[in-house]
């Protein structure tokens, strides 16, 4: 807003106020700025990855042979080789994460059924018995336009993300919803989980470079999740009651065929 003071020939003063909303050209300055940061982040990763990959390998395997032939340690001692196996294993995932980002901007897009990607996804996670997925996926939902490994990704984080929430003794219930948005070309595809939920002020920080919630470990799931999101045209969003579960929301594009028709 911007205000000027005139007056009048016959004497009369008065404030002249115009006001110009800027909401897009600071969404622009907020994307460009996000941008030059995950540009950043991706050309540290691809160095980091290497240069960790190699010696975390030679921990595993050290680790694993000692178990292997030391079989007349106590417990503990063999408890603390199980810890290095895990550790390493964490490592290795955040190392993985790291080079997912430096990979956000390359997408190899195709025609796809997103059921497909969402079971491929599911089969890669051990779902705890007392948790429940449940799928609404109609027949006929419109193929999407995306790179497979992308969403396929997507898709992972985002249920891992959801059963650990539900991690609970009670446990919970995942449910993937997939609606066609037929007049916009879009399919939309709901994670809605019955978990811990997300506090209201870390609604907005989520999707953040290196923003964690956790006591321990860098959280980019989320990140990676709106960086191939974004990579490949579409639009995640997130919906979170504390104590109540969270839905996560992705839009995707579809193929348009010849004729107009989705």
């Amino acid at each position: 807003m911007s205000g000027t003071v005139f007056t009048t020939p016959e004497g009369e003063s008065g404030i002249y106020v115009t006001g110009r909303d800027i909401t897009e050209l600071k969404q622009a300055e907020e994307k460009l700025l996000r941008s030059e940061r995950l540009a950043a982040i991706g050309e540290l990763s691809a160095s980091v990855a290497h240069e960790l990959r190699q010696p975390l390998s030679v921990v595993n395997n050290a680790a694993y042979y000692l178990k292997l032939t030391l079989t007349e340690v106590d417990e503990t001692t063999r408890d603390y080789f199980d810890m290095i196996n895990e550790d390493v294993k964490s490592a290795n995932d955040i190392i993985s994460s790291l080079v997912a980002l430096a990979r956000a901007q390359e997408p190899d897009r195709k025609e796809v059924k997103i059921a497909t990607l969402i079971e491929k996804a599911q089969w890669k996670i051990t779902i705890p018995t007392n948790i429940t997925l449940r799928k609404d996926i109609p027949d006929g939902i419109s193929a999407v336009f995306v790179d497979p490994v992308h969403i396929e990704q997507v898709s992972y984080n985002i249920i891992n993300n959801g059963i650990q929430a539900m991690s609970m003794p009670e446990g919970g219930e995942l449910a993937t919803i997939v609606r066609s948005k037929e007049k916009e070309a879009k399919v939309v595809v709901s994670f809605v989980d019955t978990g811990v939920g997300i506090p209201d002020e870390n609604l907005d920080k989520i999707f953040e470079p290196l923003f964690r919630t956790k006591t321990r470990g860098i959280e980019l799931g989320l990140l990676i999740c709106k960086n191939f999101v974004e990579a490949n045209e579409g639009d995640i969003t997130v919906q979170s009651e504390e104590g109540k579960g969270t839905t996560m929301t992705v839009v995707l594009p579809v193929t348009i065929l010849a004729g107009g028709k989705n």
